[in-house]
C-alpha cells in the first residue's frame, strides 16, 4: 500500500485532504465537443491557495458516444494528450495530477460528442516545493 502522505514529487510532498466536489457539470449542461470547461481549485475544498498543483478524480459520465478528455492548467495551451478515454453510455474515472494555472484554475476540454465531467479533489502539491509534471 502506498502511504501518500509521504508520496514525493519532484520536491513537492503530496499532502491529502478530504475528497471534495469542485464541480459537477451535471448541475448545469454537459460539456460539448471543443469546449474549455474552468474549474477553481485552489482555496476550497482544502486545496490552499498556493498548491502548485492538484490531484483530481475525474470522472466523465453521460457520453454520448466515444472520445477523450484533456486536463490542463488554463493559461497555458492544451495539450493533445489524454487524460481519460471514454465511450458512449459508460461512466470512466481516473486520477488526474495537473499544474494549477496562475490563478487556480484548471481547464477540460473533451473530444467528441458531450459528456458531463465531476472533478472530485483528493490532494495537492504545496508551494514550498516545484512541482515538475
Amino acid at each position: 500500500m502506498v502511504d501518500l502522505q509521504a508520496h514525493q514529487v519532484a520536491g513537492a510532498r503530496f499532502q491529502a485532504v478530504d475528497p471534495s466536489r469542485l464541480a459537477d457539470t451535471r448541475l448545469t449542461e454537459p460539456l460539448r465537443d471543443g469546449t474549455a470547461h474552468w474549474v477553481m481549485t485552489t482555496n476550497r475544498g482544502g486545496i490552499p491557495t498556493d498548491a502548485t498543483a492538484v490531484v483530481l478524480n475525474v470522472t466523465i459520465t453521460n457520453a454520448t458516444g466515444a472520445g477523450y478528455l484533456t486536463v490542463w492548467p488554463c493559461e497555458q495551451p492544451r495539450p493533445w494528450a489524454s487524460s481519460i478515454n471514454f465511450s458512449g453510455g459508460r461512466t470512466v474515472a481516473n486520477q488526474v495530477t495537473v499544474t494549477v494555472g496562475q490563478f487556480g484554475w484548471v481547464c477540460a476540454s473533451i473530444s467528441g460528442g458531450s459528456a458531463d465531467i465531476v472533478y472530485d479533489a483528493s490532494g495537492y502539491h504545496p508551494g514550498a516545493g516545484v512541482f515538475a509534471p
